[in-house]
């Protein structure tokens, strides 16, 4: 017959046991540093890519900005915060329209709300009266964001304007005088004709 185990061979028997859990829990364990090693080293990746993408958007002279879907500032760059006259704090988890008065209506707002329905970028420009600057705007649509680059074309557009209605002017003082008359910009060296000595003697 057999009878109960004595206690040596239960003790023995105990710590084969506890042996053998341990070398699992050291196997375990051993995987699992290797696991967190490897996350660590994909967030530090990430951390850096992170990084560049930021010191690039702050580097840029175009203004930078990203939306929720909710419409809110979830990131600013520098150049933002110089056209739009207002620290990126006081930008940050507002709503765009609502910080910058832009009703329904305003194009910045319907444009954004196509984009979340077609997905697709857009350039377009728009006066915003807020600030009193005309903007350029080029967005591009993803799935958790809104991002758009802005550039200030005020300046630009009034020197646009300017040359056109320079040119439109000599236009119709040469029409009215009949005579041979230009204009010569000596800052821009840019040289005006008017209709009748284009003709007599450019062409």
């Amino acid at each position: 017959t057999y009878g109960p185990p004595s206690p040596e061979a239960e003790r023995l028997r105990t710590q084969r046991l506890l042996e053998e859990q341990a070398g699992e829990l050291e196997a375990a364990n051993e995987e699992l540093q290797h696991a967190l090693t490897a996350l660590e080293d994909r967030t530090r990746a990430a951390e850096a890519g992170e990084q560049r993408v930021r010191d690039i958007l702050e580097s840029i002279t175009d203004g930078f900005y990203a939306l929720d879907d909710d419409g809110r500032f979830t990131y600013v760059n520098a150049a933002l915060e110089r056209i739009a006259g207002l620290p990126r704090e006081a930008m940050l988890g507002h709503v765009a329209w609502e910080l910058f008065s832009l009703g329904p209506e305003s194009l910045p707002r319907r444009k954004y709300e196509e984009a979340r329905v077609t997905g697709k970028g857009q350039v377009y420009e728009s006066f915003v009266a807020r600030i009193g600057r005309l903007l350029e705007f080029r967005s591009f649509p993803g799935a958790a964001s809104y991002s758009v680059f802005i550039r200030d074309v005020t300046e630009e557009r009034r020197t646009s304007e300017a040359l056109r209605l320079s040119e439109e002017r000599w236009r119709l003082a040469g029409e009215a005088a009949a005579d041979l008359m230009y204009d010569w910009d000596l800052r821009t060296g840019t040289v005006y004709f008017t209709d009748s000595l284009r003709l007599r003697f450019l062409h």
